[in-house]
């Protein structure tokens, strides 16, 4: 009966693996402006309408939304799946907490 080799075999701990491991000392760390944002992480559904406008009636939307701190706590990642009316839609932004500010700023 034939083996089955592991395309990936058990590699001895001393041997490099090409990816750098570790924790950077004396960087910059979250203050408690950040933390008064703790309040919008987590999971939500959101729902409401869109306004109706010349000739387009209100459509209806419906969508999850999920807020999460980033690695190191100075951004916050947020995507967002749903349905607008009839559509599709979703995407994902990341934001920042600017220093002494009680607020978000979309990046990019």
């Amino acid at each position: 009966m034939a083996k089955h080799r592991s395309p990936n075999p058990p590699r001895p701990a001393d041997m490099p693996t090409g990816v750098a491991a570790g924790r950077v000392e004396g960087g910059s760390r979250a203050g408690p402006e950040h933390r008064v944002l703790d309040a919008l992480i987590g999971r939500w559904l959101t729902e409401g309408h869109t306004l109706a406008g010349a000739g387009v009636a209100a459509a209806p939307i419906l969508a999850s939304d999920v807020y999460e701190w980033e690695p190191g706590g100075f951004f916050i990642h947020h995507s967002a799946y749903g349905r607008v009316g009839g559509i599709d839609v979703g995407g994902t932004e990341n934001h920042r907490v600017e220093s002494g500010e009680r607020s978000l700023r979309r990046v990019g």
